[in-house]
């Protein structure tokens, strides 16, 4: 199945074009990269997938999910760990994270459980009654991709996930998912023009894939833009 299908995809600013006519396929299962220079166009690929910009021109969905047309559906399968820190401040993470899953439908308990369950993924289980403000930045990137994961998505997007974190944070952050040193990383196979990358979960998995091994034996792709 088809996890991201952009076809013609436009985006202006002004007299800006921040997008140009991007096409691109990314197949449930691959690890998909894009790479490019700062202004590329990278994030605002992303934005109009997660429903954060409209297109000017063209077509996405995410699953068969048009993202302007059924967005909600197309939303519920993506998870997301923006570059930018947007992150409610006056709650203990493990709240913040509970509130995330409750937004997509979670019952309290089981969120509760996935909460935990994040944390523990990305080693800052011991911080869950501390508010975002005072982790490290480094924690604070780590807390960013649990709030993507707790939801369990079927596409996961990191856009510049190593930024702030030290080396030794970035290997175990790296096994979790399939990237090490580089940016905005995910689950798919590809890598199409940016410095990010969404990722797509192979069906038969429930989880991501959380070791140097099982990243190696993933599909990888990779474009620019």
């Amino acid at each position: 199945m088809t996890a991201i299908r952009a076809d013609g995809l436009v985006k202006t600013y002004g007299s800006v074009r921040a997008l140009d006519d991007l096409s691109v396929e990314v197949e449930d299962g691959e690890f998909f990269g894009l790479l490019g220079p700062n202004g590329a166009g990278k994030t605002t690929f992303i934005s109009v997938l997660v429903g954060l910009a409209r297109a000017t021109d063209g077509t996405a969905e995410v699953f068969g999910h048009d993202v302007e047309d059924d967005y909600q559906r197309a939303r519920d399968r993506i998870g997301l760990a923006p570059q930018e820190f947007n992150v409610d401040r006056f709650f203990p993470i493990h709240e913040v994270l509970e509130h995330k899953a409750g937004y997509h439908g979670i019952p309290p308990a089981e969120a509760e459980r996935r909460a935990d369950e994040a944390l523990q993924t990305v080693g800052i289980y011991d911080k869950r009654e501390t508010r975002f403000d005072w982790l490290s930045g480094g924690m604070k990137r780590r807390f960013l991709l649990a709030r993507a994961l707790v939801t369990d998505p079927d596409l996961l997007i990191l856009d510049e996930p190593t930024a702030g974190v030290d080396v030794e944070l970035r290997r175990p952050n790296g096994s979790v998912t399939g990237w090490r040193s580089w940016t905005r990383a995910g689950r798919s196979r590809s890598r199409r023009r940016t410095n990010s990358a969404p990722a797509a979960r192979t069906p038969s998995s429930s989880r991501w894939p959380t070791t140097p091994s099982a990243c190696r034996n993933s599909t990888w792709r990779a474009s620019t833009m």
